[in-house]
């Protein structure tokens, strides 16, 4: 370049000129439809059984993620690829799909879109406009050896990111998965062998309930498991967001749009007697001694708050449960 351009001042004397190669075009990516996804999750408490069973969910969360499309250009080829961002995470253990933590014993299983288990790490190939609807993110934290005590750091875990597959452009971040709290590991003597779970509480019309024909939902039991290897006592307190001035037991509804309002879901012990909710151990259920496997359990139903201000749609909401073994 430097030789071509003093030959030229030689010959002709006239001036000096500049010039640069083209810039490669390359193929950005944008998204056409929804916006980044972030998706927080909570799972505070784990207290497995230290030397439990390989493959043992200990944990785990699913949370909606609204849909999303994108493209990398007309007719070109892209690919959206998942990963974990902490490099603790980066060995996979001997659990399909699992991958070590920074904890001894506890592995990270991340899956979005869960429908089709594409398990984080994953990539998934796509030509010109694409789109996935909308889905959950599960989160599950298995057993893969002896646990230690420890903490895994709140923050982000994991992200998904699209590039063109042919002159690629900066990755396009589609989704950020964080832990919104720090994950606190103290295993104890005691399995839980029930770590999650839904619960079907029915279907309702509103004008029944503004009509009194039904004054609340019908009793729905749900089970709680452990295993304990030697008798422990054993209290169980559950957690869940309550509205201001709430009854005793009453967890509010979701409040997004498809959210039916004015609607609790309360919590009630196989006996029928209301449960309290906001996780002080003071006030736990005490369920005696534990010895050997034993399923306890607990009931669900939904509640009015206000007829008049009733309105058809979902009733989604959740408890988080801590098991106290003293």
């Amino acid at each position: 370049m430097f030789k071509s351009l003093m030959k030229i001042v030689c010959i002709a004397a006239a001036g000096l000129g500049f010039y640069a190669l083209p810039a490669a075009a390359v193929n950005n990516c944008s998204i056409t439809s929804g916006s980044v996804m972030n998706i927080a999750i909570t799972i505070p408490t784990l207290r497995p059984a230290s030397n439990g069973t390989q493959g043992t969910v200990l944990g785990s969360a699913e949370i909606r993620a609204p849909g999303i499309s994108y493209n990398c250009g007309s007719n070109i080829r892209n690919t959206w690829r998942s990963k974990y961002t902490r490099p603790e995470f980066s060995t996979e253990s001997t659990v399909p799909n699992v991958y070590q933590t920074n904890i001894p014993g506890l592995g990270i299983r991340l899956s979005w879109p869960s429908s089709r288990s594409a398990y984080f790490p994953t990539a998934y190939p796509c030509n010109g406009s694409c789109s996935e609807r909308a889905d959950t993110v599960k989160l599950e934290f298995i057993q893969t050896g002896t646990i230690q005590t420890g903490t895994i750091p709140a923050g982000e875990i994991g992200k998904v990111e699209v590039t063109a597959d042919t002159d690629p452009g900066t990755p396009l971040t589609l989704m950020n998965v964080v832990l919104s709290s720090a994950v606190d590991i103290r295993p104890k003597s005691c399995a839980i062998l029930t770590t999650y779970q839904n619960v079907d509480l029915g279907s309702y019309s509103v004008a029944d309930f503004a009509s009194k024909k039904i004054t609340k939902g019908d009793l729905k039991e749900f089970d709680l498991t452990l295993d304990c290897p030697a008798t422990t006592p054993v209290k169980i307190a559950f957690t869940g967001e309550q509205s201001i001035g709430a009854a005793k037991g009453a967890i509010k509804n979701c409040e997004t749009t498809e959210c039916a309002k004015s609607v609790e879901v309360k919590l009630m012990s196989s006996m029928g007697m209301v449960l309290d909710v906001t996780g002080e151990k003071a006030k736990a259920t005490n369920v005696g001694n534990v010895t050997g496997k034993k399923t306890l359990k607990f009931k669900a139903q939904i509640v009015p708050v206000d007829t008049s201000k009733m309105t058809p749609g979902k009733v989604s909401t959740y408890a988080i449960f801590d098991v106290y073994m003293d």
